[in-house]
């Protein structure tokens, strides 16, 4: 399932182990923004069944971050932004089995409104997803006195233990993989969950909350200053185009 997917974050953060101080730490952690979660693919290798996540993670410090040893847990939910009509969202209800609610139902119960602010998707942990990250292109060069680039680190199209970030805001893309485990119909459950929050643009506001534990290091010219256990939340409250391309994939 591939979704374009852009939004506002929050980010709440929880920092233990010391870099320089508890204030130096909050002002890093709180330049790493999830921008955007460019597609969602499902695909079963090894009897194992993941959820890949593609996303733009951008580092406003002025200094390279190398997250390790990190475990990223995805929840989401939606609400809904205004009263609908079961009408409006296509709810068929438990014992509906027709295509739309209008057929074989009453009218007024088409109309039935469902108020502004009630939960439409509770919820849920998706999965969550540990080392190996995939970084699909990470090229960081700094440039010299005389103006030459110096370059420090290069990763192409592979799995990696270490997630790097550049700074100055510009775009990292990692890719995570979410082990939904070998049952078939838990992976179809949650990909469900991640449709029906992700339906209807204007109707429902999803919620995806991205919680991370991890080692941070800050790169200096004397080499790496780190933090242990490191923990984040990001709250990303997205935009969504609404025609998308939905699929799945073997390896």
């Amino acid at each position: 399932m591939q979704k374009r997917i852009t939004g506002i974050v929050l980010s709440v953060l929880f920092v233990l182990g010391f870099i320089a101080s508890a204030n130096a730490q909050e002002d890093v952690i709180d330049k790493l923004k999830v921008v955007s979660i460019r597609s969602i693919q499902v695909r079963e290798e090894k009897d194992n069944i993941f959820m890949d996540i593609q996303t733009n993670i951008t580092n406003s410090n002025d200094k390279e971050i190398r997250l390790s040893d990190g475990t990223f847990t995805f929840t989401l939910s939606a609400f809904y932004n205004k009263d609908v009509t079961k009408k409006e969202t296509g709810y068929n209800g438990p014992d509906c089995k027709k295509p739309l609610c209008c057929e074989g139902q009453a009218k007024s119960d088409c109309d039935a409104i469902t108020p502004k602010g009630e939960a439409s998707d509770e919820e849920k942990e998706i999965g969550s997803a540990k080392s190996p990250f995939f970084i699909p292109n990470y090229n960081y060069a700094e440039k010299e006195k005389d103006g030459k680039e110096l370059p420090v680190r290069e990763i192409c199209c592979q799995n990696v233990e270490e997630i790097y970030l550049k700074p100055g805001g510009d775009e990292n893309i990692v890719i995570f993989h979410l082990n939904l485990g070998v049952s078939r119909a838990k992976a179809f459950e949650n990909l469900m969950h991640v449709m029906n929050c992700t339906a209807y643009p204007g109707i429902k506001t999803p919620h995806i909350n991205i919680k991370g534990r991890f080692d941070l290091g800050v790169r200096s010219a004397k080499g790496w200053s780190s933090a242990e256990a490191v923990k984040i939340e990001w709250l990303f409250i997205p935009k969504i185009e609404p025609n998308v391309a939905l699929y799945t994939a073997v390896e």
